[in-house]
């Protein structure tokens, strides 16, 4: 019976489509950096002149995480370059500093598009890390890698498009009931 089971264990190995590996090569899969694999957003940031967000933007990991991600940003310094901005084009992503959310919060609540507003947190708590994102399901440190940025615009991006999947739903499910 052992040499039966041996014999199949051994033919249903050489059978496989994939090709056996060497111990050590698990080992090296294991230690590859991540692939973030998401689409190029349109990113919105609003930073005020003065603000903790304009030096945000200066960082060299951000503009790096941007120009890795390929993503496209537009940066508003005034709230009225805000409004005109969300008026004129459809962004995926609005970034902006935890102390301006309630501001972002009224600007997004009339505004069509299921932007995602991910705040950028200034603090090195990680209680107040976890709280925003809670509130906003999203949330990014202000100092970080540009791994950490990737990751968190990414998962904006996700959200973004599950809820417009989630409204052409909803859109295709009232004209059908209609």
């Amino acid at each position: 019976m052992r040499c039966l089971v041996g014999t199949l264990l051994l033919v249903g190995s050489l059978l496989s489509a994939s090709p056996l590996e060497a111990c050590g090569d698990k080992l090296l899969i294991l230690g590859r950096p991540l692939r973030f694999n998401t689409r190029p957003a349109a990113i919105l940031t609003y930073a005020p002149t003065g603000s903790f967000l304009e030096s945000f933007l200066k960082d060299p990991e951000w503009i790096s995480a941007v120009s890795r991600g390929k993503h496209r940003l537009r940066v508003a310094r005034t709230p009225e370059q805000l409004v005109q901005n969300l008026q004129l084009e459809h962004f995926d992503v609005i970034i902006a500093d935890s102390a301006h959310a309630a501001e972002m919060r009224s600007q997004l609540s009339g505004n069509p598009t299921p932007a995602v507003f991910v705040p950028v947190i200034d603090s090195a708590s990680r209680s107040v890390l976890r709280t925003a994102e809670k509130e906003y399901s999203v949330a990014m440190k202000g100092t970080g890698k540009s791994g950490d940025y990737l990751f968190a615009i990414g998962r904006a991006v996700d959200l973004h498009d599950r809820r417009v999947e989630a409204a052409t739903r909803e859109k295709k499910k009232q004209v059908k009931n209609s």
